[in-house]
């Protein structure tokens, strides 16, 4: 069976040489979905999980090392050790946990998170699970992103109808922050390699060429390219129900009131995003050209 290569792409095999320690096992996660939220995790999980050489837990979304209190403690260490056991000796061990892309920069006006929030996520990773992993990050025009995840927000009722997507009091939830994909970048290319990172959107790779897409991260984690995932043009929609207006306003509306993304939040994002989006198509060469918000 072809390993390895895939559409001309080829990479080379690794084997991970765990630094954690806990006195229970050796199976530990090779490589990371490391997000970004709301920009098709959900799906790649699944088209991942179906690869018969590669195992991920049942559970997405682990969070282990997104909180310092979990990262400390040799219980939560076990715990998180512990979702790997099942894996068969020969099969390559993932996890996705998106909220592991979000790095903190306490300069940027957008970014307060949460108290127990890790702010040195990537060195975690490196200290734990060694220098030799590979990490699949998706990412999603930031604009839409933040829109997205604005309505995930008020889903999970952590939003008054009364609060903007700019309101400062939701600042900890990082539905502005986590789209500076290039800072979150550069953050975690301090600590691993640029060759270790596969990049791809969802509006260009997941939604355009899902299967083209599977057989080339299945390439890059060096497993059988020719296995292919069923319903690999679903994708999952778990928000709420939103209209959009002629003008181009988003809105939702609940049981508890409704919530409104105006147009000129729409401006004001694109603004705010701009400079960080054309560097991360300058310097890191990603494909933007399907970001409605910055394809012109």
């Amino acid at each position: 069976m072809p390993l390895g290569k895939a559409d001309g792409w080829s990479f080379s095999i690794f084997q991970s040489k765990s630094r954690m320690s806990t006195g229970t096992s050796n199976k530990f996660p090779t490589f990371l979905v490391l997000g970004a939220q709301k920009a098709g995790t959900t799906w790649l999980h699944r088209v991942l999980s179906q690869h018969p050489d590669v195992f991920m837990p049942v559970e997405k979304e682990l969070h282990f090392f997104s909180h310092r209190s979990k990262v400390d403690s040799d219980v939560t260490r076990s715990h998180y050790v512990a979702k790997f056991q099942n894996a068969k000796p020969n099969q390559l061990i993932g996890e996705a946990t998106p909220g592991y892309f979000w790095s903190t920069d306490q300069s940027c006006e957008y970014c307060r998170p949460y108290s127990d929030h890790n702010p040195e996520i990537a060195k975690s990773v490196l200290s734990l699970l060694g220098g030799e992993l590979k990490f699949l990050v998706t990412l999603r025009d930031p604009v839409e992103r933040a829109v997205s995840a604005y309505f995930h927000h008020v889903r999970m009722g952590r939003v008054a109808p009364d609060q903007t997507i700019f309101d400062k009091d939701l600042y900890f939830t990082g539905i502005l922050d986590i789209g500076f994909y290039y800072r979150h970048m550069g953050y975690w290319h301090e600590q691993f390699s640029r060759g270790r990172f596969m990049v791809f959107t969802l509006e260009g790779n997941i939604k355009r060429a899902p299967a083209e897409l599977a057989r080339n991260v299945f390439g890059f984690l060096n497993q059988n390219v020719d296995f292919v995932p069923e319903g690999l043009g679903e994708q999952e929609f778990q928000g709420l129900a939103r209209t959009e207006s002629a003008s181009g306003e988003r809105v939702v509306e609940t049981e508890g009131g409704v919530y409104r993304v105006s147009q000129e939040d729409i401006e004001r994002l694109r603004e705010v995003y701009l400079s960080d989006v054309e560097q991360l198509r300058d310097v890191l060469q990603v494909d933007i050209r399907h970001w409605p918000n910055f394809s012109s």
